[in-house]
């Protein structure tokens, strides 16, 4: 296999319309923040006004901090698990291997969400819109936010 690049695990977000869509998620989002990486399942990471990167999680509904500066997580991504973590690389890679690639406008995105047990598989990702994602994801995280683990639920999501 070729050597891989991060460009292999990331999509080029410049142009897209954030406001909108990221409209689903305002509940959820600082009030401050600038959109840095987009890794091919739809997961963000931002820069706060402080510098700190945090990184919006699409499946599982959350957002961490994962370092105190750009530096820091540069530094973290030198550790192949890390890298691994943020940028779903072994993933990305099965689905490369299995001829699934994406297309302008489009990401990964997983049938049964993360949240409400989905496996990190292949037979478990598809490929949609960044649209699509985004707007479903968005409903559904809301949705679920103060369920308790465990929970049995019923959504409605029609992304």
């Amino acid at each position: 296999m070729a050597e891989r690049s991060i460009q292999d695990y990331i999509i080029d977000h410049r142009d897209l319309d954030w406001d909108a869509l990221l409209e689903p998620w305002r509940w959820m989002l600082p009030d401050s923040y600038t959109i840095w990486l987009m890794n091919r399942f739809g997961d963000l990471f931002l820069i706060l006004e402080g510098g700190e990167v945090v990184m919006l999680d699409s499946g599982m509904g959350k957002i961490e901090q994962v370092a105190v500066n750009q530096n820091e997580f540069c530094d973290l991504c030198e550790e192949p698990e890390n890298l691994s973590d943020y940028f779903a690389i072994p993933l990305v890679d099965a689905m490369t291997e299995a001829g699934t690639t994406l297309e302008a406008g489009q990401c990964f995105t997983f049938r049964h969400p993360p949240v409400t047990g989905g496996e990190y598989d292949v037979s478990n990702v598809a490929v949609t819109t960044i649209s699509n994602h985004f707007a479903g994801y968005g409903k559904i995280h809301e949705q679920v936010r103060d369920v308790p683990d465990g929970r049995q639920v019923e959504l409605d999501w029609k992304p």
